[in-house]
This record gives C-alpha cells, sequence and structure tokens, in this order.
C-alpha cells in the first residue's frame, strides 16, 4: 500500500531504470540442444499497467481479485518478463502496488533491494535527478551463477558422500497425535504462534554466541531435542531453507534467486 502524492511518471520511470540495472530482471530460459540456457534481453518488454479505480465501489475486494489474478496467471520462461508489476489508484493519494515475479530470478533478500532501490529511485526522480547515483553493480547474476559452479566441480564426488551418508531408508518421525499417520502424505498441517519474551531471547542469544552458532542452530537444536524427548528418536531430519550472499561485499546488492533446500540430519 502507497499512500501521498504518488509522482506516477516518476514511479514507472523508477520501476523501469531498476529492471534495466539487474540482468536477472531482464532474463528468459530458452533450451539449447537439450540444456536450458540463461537469456539476458536488452529490453524485456517491461510494463508497468496503472489502473484508476477511484471512481468504483468497493475497491478492496477488486484490489484483492487483481492479486488473485497476478497469483494465478503463469510465466512464460522462454518469452518473459519474469516480472510485472501493477499500480492500482484505490482513491485519491492511496494506491495499491502488485508486483509478481518468478523465484527462478528472485528471492526473498532480492525482493528487498528491489524496493528498496525502486523508492531511492523514485526519490531521485521527483527531485529532478536523472544521473546515475546508484553505484554499478560489481556483478551481475551470472557472474554468481558462474562462481556457483565453480564450487560444483567436484559435484559428483560430493553427491556420492551424501549419497552414502543419507543412505538407506529415511527415518518417520513418529510422534503422538490426534489422528492416524495417513497412507498418502498430504502436507495438511497446522500453526502455533507464541512469543518469547525479551529476557529468554537474551538468553538464547547468549547461548549461540558462547557456542560460536546463530540464533537458527540454537532454536533447530532445542527442537530436535523436543522431538527426541517426545519419541526416543536419534535420528531426526529437519527440513530448512536457506539464502545468502557471497562474497558478501558483491552479492549483497546483486539480485537473483541464491537460495537452497537443506535437510538437516543428526
Amino acid at each position: 500500500m502507497l499512500e501521498g502524492n504518488l509522482d506516477i511518471l516518476a514511479f514507472n520511470e523508477a520501476i523501469k531504470t531498476v529492471v534495466n540495472r539487474h540482468e536477472s530482471l531482464r532474463t528468459t530460459f530458452i533450451v539449447v540442444d537439450g540444456e536450458p540456457m540463461q537469456k539476458i534481453c536488452q529490453d524485456i518488454g517491461f510494463k508497468l499497467d496503472i489502473l484508476d479505480l477511484s471512481e468504483m465501489a468497493d475497491t478492496e475486494s477488486i484490489v484483492k481479485e487483481h492479486i488473485k489474478k497476478e497469483g494465478d496467471t503463469p510465466f512464460d520462461l522462454a518469452k518473459g518478463p519474469l516480472i510485472r508489476a501493477k499500480l492500482l489508484k484505490n482513491e485519491e493519494n492511496r494506491y495499491s502496488l502488485i508486483i509478481g515475479i518468478h523465484h527462478i530470478i528472485s528471492d526473498g533478500w532480492s525482493l528487498e533491494i528491489l524496493m528498496k532501490e525502486i523508492f531511492c529511485i523514485y526519490d531521485k526522480y521527483t527531485e529532478g535527478k536523472k544521473e546515475e547515483f546508484l553505484p554499478k553493480l560489481k556483478i551481475q547474476y551470472k557472474d554468481y551463477a558462474a562462481w556457483h559452479n565453480e564450487l560444483l566441480t567436484d559435484a559428483d564426488k560430493l553427491k556420492k558422500y551424501w549419497h552414502n551418508v543419507l543412505s538407506g531408508t529415511l527415518p518417520v518421525l513418529n510422534t503422538f497425535s490426534d489422528y492416524p499417520r495417513p497412507a498418502v502424505k498430504t502436507y495438511n498441517a497446522d500453526v502455533v504462534v507464541f512469543d518469547i519474551n525479551k529476557d529468554l531471547t537474551i538468553g538464547l542469544n547468549k547461548l549461540g554466541k558462547d557456542n560460536n552458532a546463530s540464533l537458527f542452530m540454537v532454536l533447530l537444536a532445542l527442537s530436535k531435542a523436543l522431538f527426541h524427548r517426545y519419541t526416543a528418536q536419534e535420528d531426526i531430519i529437519v527440513g530448512t531453507a536457506l539464502a545468502g550472499r557471497k562474497p558478501a561485499t558483491s552479492l549483497s546488492t546483486s539480485r537473483g534467486r541464491k537460495a537452497m533446500e537443506l535437510s538437516a540430519s543428526e
């Protein structure tokens, strides 16, 4: 939700500038000799769709319909663009910005960079500044991909090692539950939300620092200890998503998907 006297022309130019700045936002994926390849386009054909809903009744429902439609609209990896944006004017000085972006060119970290740069550039444009004021990117996503491929030079050796470590039947966590485990995995679940008070948070952070571990590692260890307490099992697998930037100084402002899935087993 955007509020205030929005300069739509400047906002449109700001988003276009960010798209031109990051090759990942101008990327499509084509197949060459049976292999997927990254193709960087000079002009991806991106445009900001602008709709005025201010004269319509129940704009909140209309905005929700646009959000659902965006989420239901597939991307064409070969044609692109893999980013879409729509600006809806709900009423005077009140707008909804909807951005749809394929996960293949983006991750959570990237979205934060995207929004920061859009509004930074927008502020400068509204001040009448057109020169390039953001520092030039030292690397683009293709550079990250090349660096990552170098890490996989010994991929076969590493794959064999982990296949051996994780070989055999994967353990099932036999927790007590209200209902019997279904024959077919459904992923049906519930969410429990609770707060950890300040003193306990300080203590957990200190525990991690004393053992050269992050707060995440401490909480993961506690979770596994709890599972062990209730099941007496010692081989417990927990899946978690990871995202990061290395080398940090170069990748921290680079856009693109830099995430992986990790199964932690003990």
